[in-house]
Parts: C-alpha cells; structure tokens; sequence
C-alpha cells in the first residue's frame, strides 16, 4: 500500500511560498516553524501518529508525491 499527495508546485516561488504549500500539502501542525528543520522534524515522525502531519505512514509504507 502506498499513500499519495498532490502538492501543486507551480506556487513555489520561495522559501517562504515553499514551506506554505508543504504546510498545506502535508498537513503540518499550526506551529510549524517554517523552516528547514521544522520540515525535517515533520517528515521524520509522519509515520507516528503524533500529529506532525495529517498523513500517516503504517509500517514499511511509502508516501508518493
């Protein structure tokens, strides 16, 4: 089974358009930092239900974008 996003990167023009369509796309908390490492640390933990994202990862899935 594989989970799948569609992140619409025709908006990505910066850094900044960058970190608000992953926001967007992945379902990332409201306190996201917007940041490098705020989007590492929202990745790392998408498959431990912990709410870093609205996807969820079940054991040895993989994620399409």
């Amino acid at each position: 089974m594989m989970a799948m996003i569609r992140m619409e990167t025709g908006n990505i023009t910066d850094w900044v358009s960058f970190h608000s369509t992953c926001r967007e796309a992945f379902g990332f908390p409201e306190f996201y930092g917007n940041n490098k490492d705020a989007f590492i640390d929202c990745l790392t933990y998408i498959d431990e239900r912990d709410g870093m994202s609205n996807i969820v990862l079940g054991n040895g899935e993989m994620l399409k974008i």
